[in-house]
């Protein structure tokens, strides 16, 4: 897939995890299943995983790509725009940072802004 087309799934997916309203039924299904995200130095806070599977090539529906994050609701009365983190390192998920404790701390502090919403790329 040429970088192009990866970024223009990848931000669909991503709009689609962070849309407020619900999506229409010609639309893929969006999976969401609620967990506690647990860091190696036991502290724990709420989260929500959220898939959604996509066609690889429109023009050739049979084959899908699933695009998962890690959606960690605001704390803030008011939360602005939705925070997502992409993990740059090659072979690691996004999701697997949230349990080392610098990273865990850090999104919880930014939880005080927004929703945090880290993306697995893989």
């Amino acid at each position: 897939m040429k970088p192009s087309a990866w970024w223009a799934v990848c931000s669909t997916a991503i709009c689609a995890l962070v849309a407020p309203y619900p999506l229409t039924s010609q639309s893929a299904p969006v999976v969401r299943e609620t967990t506690t995200v647990r860091a190696y130095d036991g502290r724990t806070m709420p989260g929500e995983f959220v898939s959604i599977s996509l066609p690889e090539r429109r023009g050739r529906p049979s084959r899908s790509v699933t695009f998962a994050a890690l959606r960690l609701a605001s704390t803030a009365e008011r939360p602005g725009t939705p925070i997502v983190f992409l993990m740059g390192g090659p072979g690691i998920p996004g999701t697997a940072m949230a349990r080392v404790p610098p990273y865990f701390t850090w999104f919880q502090r930014l939880r005080d802004l927004a929703d945090v919403i880290i993306v697995d790329q893989r």
